[in-house]
């Protein structure tokens, strides 16, 4: 259906008509006088601790929606913290900024501890109370349920009368073989666990003369190394002597060649009054020891 020709040229007036919306019927709001209170556009919310608990709750979303961004992990890291300071910034907590508003999740007040304390308080007496007048209920129930329950054992009849069971006389040789083979069995155990007792003493008797052995040798031994120890020793001095032997034999042959050279010219030796009797070298040879 065509639109009316007049309401179109009314519409294309010039710009200093009347102000008209897009929409059919709707006007352009006025603005607020000046002296008009403004409402808070931002989201009015009464607990801090709730809608952090709401971020936490939408950050895979958001995290979802920077996947495959460029920039991997640092776009997602960045979109996730401009969605939170957007939230942030837009609500309020009780009336107060997101940064001035205090975190409801802090320690309770000191009212508050004192209820607290107070609950705690009637909690104890009740439990102390229970704990003092519940047994004496529950004695008078559990008395009841003894003595019926000893009233129904009373009543209670066995169905088959137990009998008396006797062996058959030609089960008697049976018996008295299995209690022979029974006494043999034990007698045999017995004498086993004797002999093994008796195995085990042996082993240890036989350790101990081990121990006691080997500590004999070693002790031999330890004497026979300090009995070698002192025959090199006597060795090495008597060859120290033999040594020194030699030298001493060795320095008196050249003494007596000397002397002998020296008796053809002392003077003194030829004197009649001398009387000092010199040893000939042979005399003296004949006392040192060879």
């Amino acid at each position: 259906m065509p639109r009316p020709a007049g309401r179109h040229r009314a519409a294309a007036g010039s710009a200093s008509g009347p102000a008209f919306s897009p929409r059919p019927g709707r006007e352009m709001a006025a603005p607020p006088p000046p002296g008009a209170e403004q409402r808070d556009p931002r989201v009015r919310c009464c607990s801090r601790r709730g809608l952090g608990a709401l971020l936490e709750l939408c950050a895979p979303f958001v995290r979802a929606l920077a996947h495959g961004q460029p920039g991997g992990a640092a776009a997602e890291a960045d979109a996730l913290w401009n969605f939170e300071t957007a939230v942030r910034d837009n609500v309020t907590i009780n009336g107060q900024p997101w940064e001035e508003a205090s975190d409801d999740s802090r320690l309770p007040s000191d009212s508050n501890i004192k209820i607290l304390e107070d609950q705690f308080d009637e909690l104890i007496v009740e439990t102390a109370t229970r704990r003092k007048q519940w047994p004496k209920k529950i004695l008078v129930h559990a008395i009841q349920a003894m003595k019926a329950e000893q009233e129904m054992l009373k009543l209670y009849q066995p169905v088959v009368k137990p009998a008396d069971i006797r062996p058959q006389p030609s089960q008697d040789a049976y018996i008295a073989d299995l209690k022979q083979a029974t006494e043999a069995a034990s007698k045999k155990i017995s004498e086993a666990m004797q002999s093994r007792e008796e195995d085990d003493r042996k082993v240890r008797r036989r350790e101990k003369n081990r121990v006691a052995a080997q500590r004999s040798r070693k002790k031999q031994t330890q004497k026979a190394d300090k009995l070698h120890e002192e025959y090199e020793s006597l060795e090495q001095e008597n060859t120290s002597l033999k040594r020194e032997i030699g030298k001493l034999t060795d320095e008196m042959k050249h003494l007596s060649e000397v002397l002998k050279d020296h008796e053809k010219i002392c003077p003194l030796l030829h004197c009649t009054m001398n009387f000092v009797t010199i040893p000939r070298p042979d005399a003296l040879a004949s006392c040192l020891p060879r």
